[in-house]
């Protein structure tokens, strides 16, 4: 498996799950952190809810529609990474990208994924896998945000095992593989909705 429709189509798709999920990872945050949140169409609903309702954060992002969302908020410090723009993805990516992230550090990532497996997140997108674990490895925590229909589907590149994460927030409970995977590796499940 290997290409998804464009950030513009995946906007707009299973809105009322990506609303509940962004509401549900904005409650963890607290005044005063550092985020990394990557380029997504879940990860833009995480940032309209942060503009809304969160207070004093510093956020990293390499989205140009979370910067976008996010500045609306005059208390959140919004930092750009450099890199390459990708226009389908309304993203920037690159080396330049990964090492700007690599100088930083975050309380908590927030990132998508266009597949969680019981060996871990894949990603559509090869140019996104850099960039979500370089967010990853430069968090104290890192959070998924997955809607169900993402759940076993396996796709061209793997971020990391699951084990590297410390949570998934989605809006169905995992079962089968998925979820002994996620209990085996202490991966918390938080449930929107």
């Amino acid at each position: 498996m290997g290409a998804q429709p464009p950030f513009g189509e995946r906007d707009q798709a299973r809105i009322e799950e990506r609303v509940q999920i962004a509401a549900r990872a904005a409650a963890l945050v607290r005044p005063g952190e550092v985020l990394m949140i990557d380029a997504g169409s879940t990860t833009h609903q995480f940032a309209l809810n942060l503009a809304a309702m969160a207070r004093d954060l510093t956020v990293l992002t390499n989205s140009v529609a979370v910067a976008s969302a996010l500045a609306q908020n005059e208390t959140i410090q919004v930092v750009i990474c450099p890199g390459d723009f990708m226009a389908r993805e309304v993203g920037i990516y690159g080396a330049e990208t990964i090492d700007f992230i690599a100088r930083h550090n975050a309380n908590r990532a927030f990132i998508g994924a266009s597949g969680l497996t019981a060996s871990g997140i894949t990603e559509a997108n090869r140019l996104a896998v850099g960039v979500k674990r370089a967010m990853i490895r430069q968090s104290h925590e890192s959070y998924l945000l997955v809607d169900h229909s993402k759940f076993d589907v396996n796709l061209v590149a793997t971020v990391e095992p699951l084990s590297a994460l410390t949570a998934i927030i989605t809006n169905e409970q995992p079962t089968g593989r998925l979820a002994k995977a996620l209990a085996d590796a202490h991966v918390d499940v938080h449930l929107a909705g």
